[in-house]
């Protein structure tokens, strides 16, 4: 039995690093599973190693709102992952087909349409967050759909 380990526990053996680390990048990303190979794509393709998550339903989206719940504590956990491991990149993700977001049929499946408002969502959320962490911070925004990863300028 480990050291750490509990008669009342069952235990997978693994051994963590206890190293403190700087993370490469923060990605704040949608739960849909769908987006799962998506993110992993994203990981390999810009060689990121060191990550902080974000996980949420919505992804980016409840930073375009700071005044929700939802969007206060995803704030909050944002600048606290900052602080803890001083990312200098963050990276916010809405999708395509989004049940947070009302999905598709929402934008009365007129993907254009959907696509417009959600980069307006994104744009909104870049604001918001860029007021709350300041300058030093490279945010970058994306809207995933069926095609790829689209990274709005």
């Amino acid at each position: 039995m480990s050291k750490s380990a509990s008669k009342n526990m069952e235990t997978i053996p693994f051994k963590l690093s206890k190293e403190h680390y700087i993370a490469d990048v923060c990605i704040v990303w949608c739960t849909d599973d769908r987006c799962k190979p998506v993110l992993k794509k994203l990981i390999e393709t810009r060689g990121y190693k060191k990550i902080d998550r974000v996980i949420v339903p919505g992804g980016a989206k409840a930073l375009a709102c700071p005044d929700s719940e939802e969007g206060r504590v995803d704030l909050r956990r944002i600048v606290a992952l900052k602080n803890i491991h001083h990312w200098k990149t963050i990276i916010l993700m809405i999708h395509s087909d989004c049940g947070a977001c009302g999905g598709l049929k929402s934008f009365e499946n007129d993907c254009q349409k959907e696509r417009d408002a959600q980069e307006k969502d994104l744009e909104e959320a870049r604001i918001v967050l860029r007021e709350k962490i300041g300058n030093g911070v490279k945010i970058e925004c994306v809207f995933v759909d069926f095609d790829g990863i689209n990274f709005l300028r």
